[in-house]
């Protein structure tokens, strides 16, 4: 995953990052409400968060960023071992 700081001027009173997911990285985007990643096509459940693969129904959720957090890597690993699909 690359995080890119882009100029102010794109982004007008929201986030001035860039984030490129590469194809070959698993992200989650973690968060305690089910109704934000409703609508993903993979959602987990694991020790009272839901779990959404980061998809094409992200763009729809991107204003929202602020009440989850990104999971990825080693700390994923835990979440799809002990997860269930929900």
């Amino acid at each position: 995953m690359e995080v890119i700081k882009i100029e102010d001027a794109f982004y007008k009173d929201t986030l001035d990052l860039k984030i490129e997911v590469k194809d070959s990285l698993d992200v989650y985007y973690s968060t305690e409400d089910y109704f934000l990643v409703k609508d993903f096509s993979i959602v987990r459940y694991f020790e009272g968060k839901y779990y959404a693969l980061v998809d094409d129904s992200f763009d729809e959720l991107f204003e929202k960023i602020e009440f989850g957090d990104f999971v990825f890597g080693k700390k994923l690993d835990s979440v799809l071992c002990n997860s269930v699909v929900i």
